[in-house]
Order: C-alpha cells, then structure tokens, then sequence
C-alpha cells in the first residue's frame, strides 16, 4: 500500500513542460501516418489514386476540371501536385504533406486547448481525437486530413482575436475558413459556428464589435475565393469548377433523411469511445453556458464552449448531407471531438479541485490525465506501434527512406500485365475507378472523365457528355479494364441486357459493345481486359 502511494506520489511531482506534451503528439501523429506511408502501403487508395493522377497531370501541364475531371474541390489536387513536384514524382512528397497537415493540427490543438483548459486537459483531448484517427484515416491523403490544421487553426486564430482585438487575426480566420471551403465544401462547421456565435453577440447582446469580427472573417474568406474564382476564369476552367464542385454534388447529396440519420449513427460507431467521452463534454458544455452568457465574463471559456457547442451538431449535419458512410467523411469531427473531451476532463479536474485538500489537487489532476491516457490510448497504441516499428526498422536497413514494393503489392499482377502486354504510348481506361494503376504504370486515361461514377449519378450526365466520352475513346482506342467484375458498382461493359444502364449511358454501351473484343481474364481479379477491332467486326464479348 505504501509502495502504491509512493507511485501516484512520483506521477504527482512530474512536471509537465511545455515541451513535453507537444513532442509527445508530434511523434504519435508521425507513428500514425507511418502505417499509411508508401512502404506501408504502396498502393494508393481509390480517392488517394485520383488525387495522384491529377496531380501529376496538373504538373504536366494540365488544367483542373477542363482536362482532369472529379468532383472534390481544387485544393486536394494542388496539394497532391505539390508533394509530388517535392520528390520528383514520388509519393513520399505527398506523404511528408500528410504528415506537417496531421502534426501541425496536434501542435495548434494542444496549444489552442491548453490556453483555454490547461495543459493536462490539452493533452488528453489531442491524444484523444490522435489515437481515434486511424479508424477514419481511410488510407490517407483525403480532403478531411489536410483540413484538420486548418479546423483547429481557425479555432485558434477565433480566440486570439478576442484576446488580442486585432482585426487582421480575424481577416486570418476567413482566408483559413476559405482554404478549407476549397478544399471540401462542408468543411465550414467551424467557421459557420464562430460565425453563428458573432451573430448571436451582435444582435442579441447589441455587441458592435460582433460586426466589426463578422466584416473581417467575411473579407478574409472572399478575398481568397475571389482569387481562386480568377484563377480558374483565367484558365477558362470556372464553369468546369461550379460544374465538379458545386452542381454535381448537389446532386450527388439528393439523399433521404433516413440515409443521412444512418450515416451518422455508422460515423458515431465508428468512434465509440472518442465520442461518448466528447459527447459528455459537449452535454457540459451547453449546462455551463446556461446564464453565463448573459453576464459580461472576461474568461476565454464562454465564447469556445459556445463556438463548441454549436458546431459540434453542425459537424453530423454537413457529414451526413451526402447520405454516405465512408470512413474518411467522419475525419472532420475529430477537431471538435478532441476540444469537447478536453472539455470533459477541465470539468472532472474543477470538481476534483473543489472536493480535495488544497495541497493534493495538483497531484489529482496529473494522476488522473495520465490514467485517462493511457485509458484511451492502449488499445489505439497496439495498432499504431507495431507499423510504426517495423517502418523505422526498414529505414534503418535501408540507411533513408524505406523501400516501396509494388510488385508484391495487390496490384502488382496488374501492373505486370500492363508491362508485357500495353505498349508505352497507349492509354488505359479502367472501367471503375483505379486510377491508382495508371499513376503508377505512367499510362493516361484517354478523356477528361478519369472514371466513370458521375455518369450513373441519377440526373447528371447529359447525352453530349455521353457523346464526348465516346469520342475520346474513339481518339485513342485504349485498353479497357473493367475491375466492375464482381463488384457491385455499375454494370459491366459486357452486360447483354441494356435495360439494366440507365438510358443516357446506353450509347456508350452500345459503342465499346460493338468496337471493341473481349481479350482475356486478367488473374486474380477476375477482370475483363478488352482491345479496339473497329465496327466492322461483331465484337466478342464473354460468356454470361
């Protein structure tokens, strides 16, 4: 017992530098990213390998949305273009970039929230939302992962404005708030609360300052998207970028509200123990904001608990507009999640402060944040170390960056097909969307359309569009793959009954059906490899 008590007494006496807990978060955002790395995983995930491609097409010289179509916003593409031109091609540019995007947002958190809550409370909500990343990292190099410093920064950049009264901090918020607008359209939860609570404060408590905040975020965010908006009105590109960003994805979020509620309930199970513990924080949050409002209070807390409070909802509503569950949407609640468990721990360790003897209540709130680490952090840890120790073992043997083994890779069959049996200079067209294998074989997609989702998109595509696609193909004559075997995704381009195709895309079924041969089954996947006979030809297709 007493050796008990000589333990807690020693995590009691422990110092929390500055320093310390900073390093701490640095290294475990390395170690996470690790497992995503290009040793890791040398095949890019399916967004991840369209960001790729277009990225090194707008390093060729190619303009976004007029030459390479999809319908993220442009930011994710120049960042992939950016790393890219860093390592000569390489993929490890682009991951460097994954790593300052997730550790810059660690820094900026803790600093934000120790500010606010104090160092223990700051270490525990970063480690928190940190170690529940890897279940929606989805692969990384996704839009929501090089959001989450510019979520944390404009929190940040919120509360030193009230400090410090200067407007430019406030015109700063806004070119952030329209980085991340740029970068996916619904990642404005944030901003949208700050905006909220500034609105509140200048109408309800007559704040005239509120406007003054208001004007500045405002500026900040248009003068940025103004720049962006002539960027691409210079390249003759701006009706392609309302098209891919804008008009398509309001089509594509043409869901249920049953869609959306399960979206949500998927995202919130997929975090379990992050959310209880933010979701609790939260609950207090809007307890201690009752009344306290109302008053003329200089404390910093108020205005976070009620920027916190407000878009911690408005997070799960812009998620679940798209009515989908992918892992990777449910990244942009981690900034709010990890505050709102900082939250939870400031209340715990206030209570705890009240209930204890004077000369105990420091001992209390490092023995409890520690246990509340670890608590949190040791089931994530016995996924995120062993990746992590076998990258660094591998950059040891290799004295510098580890290698990258694509051919033992599960595309590397694939890729070894297209050496021995594509020619240099012919194009590939993946019948689904891998255009991770034409990044990595250096073999172009023949069209503007990189894939072909959108065109099943109920309400889209367009018979022009149908039309253009079929004369890009008519242009090249590439290869065609169709990775759609066995998959439930669209039919496959063999498919005998035509009534399963939605009408508009018919034609282009018609045309490949009739000017193009079944080749071979390209193993293990299973899918159908085609080539160009012309339509003199009644084009084999396979069986069934």
């Amino acid at each position: 017992m007493a050796v008990a008590k000589n333990k807690i007494r020693a995590i009691g006496n422990l110092r929390l530098r500055a320093w310390l807990p900073q390093l701490v978060l640095a290294i475990l955002a390395l170690f996470i990213l690790m497992d995503v790395s290009p040793h890791r995983q040398p095949n890019p995930g399916t967004d991840s390998g369209i960001f790729l491609y277009a990225g090194q097409k707008i390093n060729d010289g190619a303009t976004l949305y007029n030459d390479v179509w999809d319908h993220k916003g442009p930011m994710i593409f120049y960042v992939n273009a950016l790393g890219l031109a860093l390592a000569g091609g390489s993929r490890w540019g682009v991951w460097l970039l994954e790593v300052l995007a997730v550790g810059a947002a660690a820094l900026i958190g803790y600093q934000l929230i120790a500010k606010a809550f104090g160092a223990w409370p700051a270490l525990f909500g970063s480690v928190a939302w940190l170690t529940a990343l890897p279940t929606v990292l989805d692969g990384g190099n996704l839009t929501e992962e090089y959001a989450l410093p510019m979520q944390f920064g404009m929190l940040a950049l919120f509360m030193a404005a009230r400090r410090a009264e200067h407007r430019w901090l406030e015109f700063a918020l806004g070119l952030v708030a329209a980085l991340a607008f740029w970068d996916r359209a619904n990642m404005i939860g944030i901003s949208m609360a700050i905006g909220l609570f500034l609105l509140w404060e200048a109408l309800v408590t007559k704040d005239r300052l509120a406007w003054k905040r208001i004007a500045a975020i405002l500026a900040g965010f248009l003068s940025l998207s103004l720049l962006v908006i002539l960027a691409f009105r210079a390249q003759n590109a701006l009706p392609g970028l309302w098209d891919a960003s804008f008009y398509y994805n309001l089509i594509y979020s043409d869901t249920t509200a049953a869609d959306r509620h399960a979206s949500v309930i998927f995202g919130l199970r997929r975090l379990p123990l992050l959310q209880s513990i933010a979701l609790a924080g939260w609950l207090l949050s809007g307890l201690a904001l009752v009344g306290r409002l109302e008053h003329s209070d200089k404390a910093q807390h108020p205005a976070l608990l009620a920027v916190l409070f407000i878009a911690l909802p408005l997070e799960l509503l812009l998620t679940s507009l798209s009515g989908r569950g992918f892992p990777h949407y449910f990244m942009s609640w981690l900034p709010v999640f990890g505050l709102a468990a900082a939250y939870l721990l400031y209340v715990i360790l206030k209570q705890g402060e009240v209930a204890r003897k004077p000369g105990t209540r420091g001992q209390f709130a490092k023995v409890l944040t520690l246990s509340m680490v670890m608590a949190i952090s040791l089931v994530p840890l016995l996924g995120i170390l062993p990746p992590a120790k076998e990258t660094i073992s591998a950059s040891v043997a290799a004295r510098g960056l580890p290698p990258v083994d694509v051919t033992g890779s599960r595309f590397g069959p694939a890729l070894d097909y297209i050496t021995k049996h594509v020619g240099p200079n012919e194009d590939i067209l993946f019948w689904g969307k891998l255009l991770a294998i034409n990044w990595l074989s250096g073999h172009d997609v023949p069209s503007r359309h990189i894939f072909q989702d959108h065109f099943f998109t109920p309400g889209y595509a367009t018979p022009e569009m149908i039309d253009g696609y079929i004369q890009d193909i008519e242009r090249s004559h590439p290869v065609i793959i169709d990775t759609t075997i066995k998959r439930v995704t669209y039919p496959e381009i063999g498919v005998r009954n035509l009534d399963k195709v939605i009408e508009v895309v018919r034609p282009l079924y018609v045309y490949i059906q009739a000017n193009y041969q079944f080749v071979e089954v390209l193993e293990p996947y299973g899918w159908h490899v085609y080539r160009y006979v012309g339509p003199s030809l009644d084009a084999e297709q396979p069986n069934g």
